[in-house]
């Protein structure tokens, strides 16, 4: 009796080791691929990012949306989406100055 139950959990794991093996390669990007995947454990609640509040929205609307400015690894303000910022005389208001937009959303 054990040795037929040694021997079928030997045929189901070569069997599950020769198909692990059988897959489309849909999820192998290349080196020209400009696609993103995002392994989320549900759906977004918005994509408002005002509205973010979970995990899923935020790491959506953090890939979908750039701010105007980002932090580096020392945690300095850099430009982003501005070009350069100005403070004004008083301290009490910036100016941004943008980045001439490229790609697909330029306009013309």
């Amino acid at each position: 009796m054990k040795r037929i139950g040694f021997i079928s959990l030997l045929i189901l794991l070569v069997a599950s080791a020769c198909l692990s093996g059988c897959t489309s390669g849909a999820g192998q990007g290349t080196a020209d691929d400009k696609t993103l995947q995002l392994i989320l454990s549900g759906e977004p609640t918005s994509l408002d990012p005002a509205d973010a509040f979970d995990s899923d929205t935020l790491d959506v609307t953090h890939n979908l949306f750039e701010g105007l400015m980002r932090l580096d690894k020392t945690h300095k303000p850099q430009p982003a989406v501005a070009e350069k910022a100005e403070l004004s005389a008083d301290g009490l208001s910036y100016t941004f100055k943008l980045k001439k937009p490229i790609g697909p959303m330029a306009i013309h």
